[in-house]
């Protein structure tokens, strides 16, 4: 039998409320010719059950069941057992417009490219619908003006897996998935980089061909030592850029400022958490990441508010008690 020539991609754990409007999404596609590869990471709801139904009833689907290893590890199985020519990824909670293979492969046929990019839909849990757009045109992205499109990714505009469909030729990411196992946020930013830099010709239409549901997932918990892995993924896509000779001015200044954010969370997510005494505790850990390295840095300033800048100038100076406490009080 023949290999398919797209490869969908299929991540789930417990999601058994929205997995059949998933993969139904993925059964109606208009143009045929594709593999679903599905990994079970470790269910312990009916999710299991319900991707071996799909399995049974449609030889295009394929279930691996895995315990439970976290997004990352999954989906480099599900890349591992492709077989197609072109792969993307759907979040088992998410689903597909029909034509969304059709109008990808217009795009690979038109231009030969990389990796296609296509807009996306968010639907909030009373059915608020909203279109994430990210340029007002298509582009093709060439060499020439390819750190636009890194600049867009610094902007974490870019970040979502989902709404990039590339070629098996640059899939093959050399990342140390037993460093990032426990990376928790930021998953598909630091795999995108990769996508992005390997990709010599990217294609992007401003159509929403993927529906991303908000709201629905477990709410975010604070990690004491998430920013220093953060640190850690961000050095890596600071390499990456740098190897595609795309540290531009402009766009060292974007990652600058992506620090500061990151850096900006934390602080608002720490001092809901922890005590005084750990907050302290946890700041004086983290001068030497790249993230307060970068964070701290008056370059920023320009794109935050005064406020903002007045707790980083602190920061700066090593004065952590009087920036813990100014987080607390609400501007």
């Amino acid at each position: 039998m023949a290999n398919p020539l797209f490869s969908i991609l299929v991540a789930v754990y417990n999601t058994e409320k929205y997995l059949a409007h998933c993969l139904d999404s993925v059964a109606a596609q208009t143009f045929t010719d594709f593999e679903a590869v599905i990994i079970d990471d470790g269910s312990t709801d009916a999710s299991g059950s319900i991707t071996d139904g799909y399995a049974a009833s449609d030889r295009r689907f394929c279930v691996y069941h895995t315990s439970n290893q976290g997004l990352l590890p999954a989906r480099k199985l599900a890349r591992d057992k492709a077989r197609g020519q072109f792969l993307l990824h759907i979040d088992s909670d998410d689903f597909l417009e029909s034509d969304l293979l059709e109008k990808v492969k217009a795009q690979f046929d038109e231009h030969g490219c990389d990796m296609v990019i296509y807009d996306f839909r968010t639907i909030d849990p009373q059915g608020v619908q909203r279109v994430e757009t990210f340029f007002d045109q298509p582009v093709l992205f060439l060499p020439g003006n390819k750190h636009l499109l890194w600049n867009t990714l610094l902007l974490t505009r870019l970040n979502s897996l989902c709404i990039k469909c590339f070629s098996r030729d640059i899939a093959q990411i050399p990342l140390d998935y037993n460093r990032f196992r426990t990376f928790a946020h930021g998953e598909d930013l630091l795999q995108s980089a990769y996508l992005v830099s390997a990709a010599r010709t990217v294609a992007y239409f401003n159509e929403p061909l993927y529906n991303y549901r908000t709201g629905i997932g477990m709410s975010r918990q604070f990690e004491p030592e998430s920013l220093k892995k953060s640190s850690g993924a961000l050095d890596v896509i600071f390499g990456l850029m740098a190897a595609d000779g795309m540290d531009t001015p402009e766009n060292i200044l974007e990652f600058k400022c992506m620090c500061r954010k990151n850096m900006n969370n934390y602080l608002g997510m720490m001092v809901k958490a922890a005590g005084l005494r750990e907050c302290l505790r946890l700041l004086k850990a983290l001068p030497d990441t790249t993230v307060f390295k970068n964070a701290v840095l008056s370059e920023c300033d320009a794109r935050f508010t005064r406020r903002q800048n007045v707790k980083f100038a602190m920061l700066r100076a090593g004065m952590f008690l009087p920036v813990i406490l100014m987080q607390k009080i609400k501007p």
